[in-house]
């Protein structure tokens, strides 16, 4: 991440800026194989937070430390092995009795225990003065414990110990590196939290509690008061196990009744898409085309598109023919259209590029495409001042007009996602053409109109939301016929 930082920092002083251009850049260092080096590497004298492993923090040091996950038990897993080795007292193996069919640990293997866990224990020491020694200025431990009055009591047991160390048995017995330090704690001056919680009356020894270190104990949503809360809470628990009415004067009743009885309240959209394509909404506001889209439709559930290699077998269907020809349009040249030799070399030249197989260079209907070039509508898409084709957009619009009549927030809209095939600037307005490969007769012309004439108006629609320009004509074009159709 520092590394990508630094890269990023270093950009932004050359002349190219922006996040698009970065990434680009990004994208060709990747691609070319190379990587962003190596980031500058960070001291302890820089002014961040660093998070580390103890052990990466040897031989460093910072103004404040934190040392976290105190109380967390050691990892003793390795010592209740069937089989225990040690470099210099040997194997330490578990007994079978064949005839009792039982299991048991020989001496050697506690033996064997026992001084493995000596040792992981004065490394968990080892590695606890390597985390207390690494701050300059404040030191901040903390661990987490279960039925903290408990455990305090029981560290307070050698309070009163003569010396400075503590008893062997209190070491050796640690479980988590809060056995160490809180009976160390308790028998400094600045330890009485802890006698007090543990409601201990014995005092530690006067050159221990008088130790010239400082220490602020804090104890977060512990103490006895912890204790105090169960009865209650066990006597509410019991009386709604036992199914009994219970009291219901309390300060929380309208809360708990409020979040049981919340209704969504937008209830009446939640069968509503949030997201929908032109496509979706022109069958969803034209019966005529769901009505014959049932007429052969096929249920079964759609696995993807066809793989190249079915297209070749068996020839492309119509909407892959349909999907080849918006793709041709797509990407021909308009500078080179002026006749069928043209448009041929554009698309053979697509084939050599691999942006169309030749399949589907064979399905595209040059004659068609050159047709429309030679025609008033085509002659005015190669003289446009500026041309989008194949042009993506997301419209939000209210859902009342999506899903007019439902209950709910007025306020939601719907995110309505399309692609317009091509989009001329003319100056004095746009020209939005919308192409069309269905088989259609001339005498279904006025039923095709009204059929896309919202699909176009939604088209408008988005085009004058997001450039603030007037579209003055909507044309389908039937390439099958060869046709121009103004849509008003």
């Amino acid at each position: 991440m520092r590394a990508l930082h630094q890269r990023a920092q270093q950009y932004e002083t050359t002349g190219f800026r922006g996040l698009f251009l970065f990434l680009r850049f990004i994208e060709r260092v990747r691609d070319g194989g190379r990587d962003l080096g190596a980031a500058r590497a960070l001291n302890e004298k820089d002014n961040v937070v660093r998070l580390m492993s103890i052990h990466k923090s040897k031989g460093l040091e910072f103004p404040v430390v934190f040392v976290a996950g105190l109380g967390k038990k050691f990892n003793l897993k390795d010592l209740n092995k069937t089989m225990l080795l040690h470099k210099n007292l040997g194997l330490g193996p578990q007994l079978i009795d064949v005839e009792k069919r039982i299991t048991y640990p020989t001496i050697a293997k506690h033996a064997i225990k026992q001084e493995l866990k000596m040792e992981a224990l004065a490394e968990e020491l080892r590695i606890l003065y390597v985390a207390m020694t690494r701050a300059r200025e404040k030191l901040i431990l903390v661990g987490s414990v279960r039925n903290l009055p408990v455990n305090v009591r029981r560290w307070c047991g050698p309070v009163a110990v003569e010396g400075w160390a503590l008893p062997d048995g209190e070491l050796a017995g640690a479980n988590t590196c809060l056995d160490w330090l809180v009976p160390a704690l308790a028998r400094h001056r600045d330890g009485v939290k802890i006698r007090e919680l543990a409601l201990c009356d014995e005092q530690p020894p006067a050159a221990v509690a008088g130790d010239f270190s400082r220490w602020a104990v804090f104890f977060e949503d512990g103490g006895a008061a912890s204790g105090l809360r169960k009865q209650p809470e066990s006597e509410l628990l019991n009386k709604v196990r036992r199914m009994e009415p219970v009291d219901t004067d309390s300060e929380f009743v309208g809360v708990v009744k409020s979040r049981l009885e919340w209704k969504y309240p937008d209830l009446g959209l939640t069968g509503c898409a949030a997201k929908s394509s032109v496509t979706d909404l022109k069958r969803r506001f034209d019966p005529q085309i769901v009505e014959d889209e049932a007429s052969f439709a096929d249920y079964r559930p759609a696995i993807g598109k066809r793989p190249v290699f079915m297209q070749g077998e068996r020839g492309l269907t119509a909407a892959e023919a349909g999907s080849a020809l918006h793709l041709v349009m797509q990407n021909l040249d308009l500078a080179d259209v002026a006749d069928f030799t043209a448009i041929k070399k554009q698309v053979a030249l697509m084939t050599e590029m691999e942006l169309l197989t030749f399949e589907q260079a064979d399905s595209v209907p040059v004659e068609g495409i050159t047709s429309f070039f030679e025609s008033p509508l085509g002659k005015r898409v190669i003289s446009g001042k500026k041309v989008f084709r194949e042009l993506p957009f997301t419209l939000a619009l209210p859902v009342s007009e999506i899903y007019p009549g439902l209950a709910g927030d007025s306020s939601k809209v719907v995110l309505v996602q399309g692609i317009i095939d091509c989009l001329v600037d003319e100056g004095d307005g746009m020209l939005l053409l919308d192409y069309k490969t269905d088989r259609i007769n001339k005498d279904q012309l006025e039923q095709v109109t009204a059929r896309y004439r919202g699909q176009l108006n939604l088209y408008a629609r988005a085009i004058e939301n997001i450039y603030g320009r007037k579209v003055k004509e909507k044309y389908l074009y039937l390439f099958n016929l060869g046709l121009g159709i103004r849509c008003c």
